[in-house]
């Protein structure tokens, strides 16, 4: 065998809106600083979906629909009815297992609620036996994952029913500028860089966004990240939050915590401008720490700083303009 990366951390799905048309996700991947299950965990990648209200992406399906679906015993599709535990909690479940030459892929859901407990895949090809030649790919390889329900509950934000700001879907493109911080021995590091924020597609309280981040360079050319994000109004760290809510914020609230992540959320700060006022959420775990300043007018994110302990680094972001 050769030896190939491999990870493990958390999934965090959150409803940031749902209506009779649609279910918006926004979905924030966490890694584990090491095996432990309770060690230290950064954020990876931060996007999201939007479906249809009866089915959120894979995490969630109606009852309804799941009650509908037929048992089958085939050798390439498997639904069964059975129990199935997490801890000393056991479901009802209806699992569905498809198997081909591509791979094999299964879905656990619970009967009751239609969220999904247990998700696994696994593709396999022939053995790679040396070191891939420069031009060939990995077909050979095996990849396997899987995910376990491991909580489930309802932040009591006090945006997440609140009115979304009137401009979320008629402002088409936000602009900020930022600074990369990097700690080395001596002095840190300091690089330029640049976050356009694009609508996609948006309802009236919810945007699926594309995240453009350029980072310049003296030494080198300019490199430029893509990640498409779902913001909406009952999550923390979004594109903006509604102007009611931040009306009846205060200095020192304490938010949320989440009990698997270990981040606390409150308010750090509401300071008075010459336009109205800004309102600071500081969300706050073992790994990573951010800073996120809104507009108490318009609501929209104005300033931010993301700091990762485990690696040194920092992002500091300062709005510059949004049309």
């Amino acid at each position: 065998d050769i030896e190939t990366a491999a990870g493990h951390g958390y999934t965090q799905v959150d409803v940031v809106a749902l209506n009779d048309s649609i279910a918006a996700l926004s979905i924030r991947a966490f890694g584990l600083s090491d095996l432990a299950l309770d060690s230290s965990v950064t954020t990876l990648t931060w996007g999201g979906a939007v479906g249809i209200p009866g089915a959120g992406s894979d995490y969630w399906l109606h009852p309804d629909v799941l009650a509908q679906i037929d048992e089958v015993v085939t050798d390439d599709l498997k639904i069964v009815r059975m129990p199935y535990s997490i801890g000393d909690t056991q479901f009802s479940s209806i699992w569905l297992q498809s198997i081909s030459d591509l791979g094999n892929y299964t879905w656990v859901y619970d009967l009751d609620s239609g969220v999904l407990l247990h998700t696994a895949g696994a593709t396999q090809g022939p053995p790679i036996t040396g070191p891939v030649a420069q031009g060939e790919g990995r077909d050979g390889s095996t990849f396997l994952t899987q995910s376990t329900l491991v909580n489930m509950r309802q932040p009591a934000l006090p945006w997440a029913m609140a009115a979304a700001p009137a401009w979320v879907d008629s402002v088409n493109h936000v602009e900020y500028d930022s600074t990369v911080t990097v700690d080395v021995t001596g002095s840190p590091i300091y690089l330029a860089a640049g976050l356009t924020v694009d609508r996609r597609t948006s309802g009236t309280d919810w945007a699926r966004y594309l995240f453009s981040r350029t980072l310049y360079s003296d030494v080198a050319p300019s490199v430029t990240e893509y990640m498409e994000r779902v913001d909406g109004a009952a999550q923390v760290g979004g594109l903006w939050i509604s102007p009611d809510a931040l009306d009846q914020l205060s200095a020192g609230q304490e938010l949320d915590f989440d009990p698997v992540t270990q981040a606390s959320v409150s308010v750090s700060a509401v300071d008075a401008t010459d336009s109205g006022f800004t309102v600071t959420i500081h969300e706050s775990g073992a790994g990573e720490v951010s800073d996120l300043v809104y507009d108490g007018q318009s609501g929209l994110l104005v300033a931010s700083s993301y700091a990762n302990l485990l690696l040194g680094t920092r992002i500091d972001y300062q709005l510059t303009s949004w049309s």
